[in-house]
């Protein structure tokens, strides 16, 4: 086996360790250094998770009092609290800026009062 010197000071008692010493010192400090680093991304994870779940709430919140349905919390999309405003303030301005009767059937006693246009240019009937 080979030996390898290993000394930290000038007046250490000049212990020498073996490669497997080494390799097993180097692998402890390695072990250990993961395990602080996966305890700290855990961390950061449950951080991330938990600013998401706030955020949910919150767009329910200001949908909520924007009369919209909470339910689009879940579709919308926002990273952080300005993303969310401009998202809330995007479909309010949508629902402002519809046309009178949008959505609505066209009334009248003719189920056909739509003219179709390809009847028209193909000059069928109507």
């Amino acid at each position: 086996m080979e030996q390898v010197e290993m000394t930290q000071n000038p007046e250490a008692d000049g212990r020498t360790f073996t490669q497997e010493e080494l390799e097993e010192i180097v692998q402890k400090r390695l072990a250990r250094d993961r395990r602080s680093r996966s305890g700290m991304d855990g961390l950061q994870a449950r951080e991330k998770e938990l600013e998401n779940r706030e955020l949910l709430l919150e767009a329910k919140e200001q949908l909520m009092e924007a009369g919209l349905p909470a339910g689009l919390a879940e579709v919308l999309r926002y990273e952080d609290r300005e993303a969310l405003e401009k998202a809330v303030r995007m479909i309010q301005d949508l629902g402002a800026a519809q046309p009178a009767g949008w959505g609505q059937r066209p009334s009248g006693g003719r189920a056909s009062a739509y003219e179709d246009p390809i009847k028209r240019a193909m000059g069928l009937e109507q």
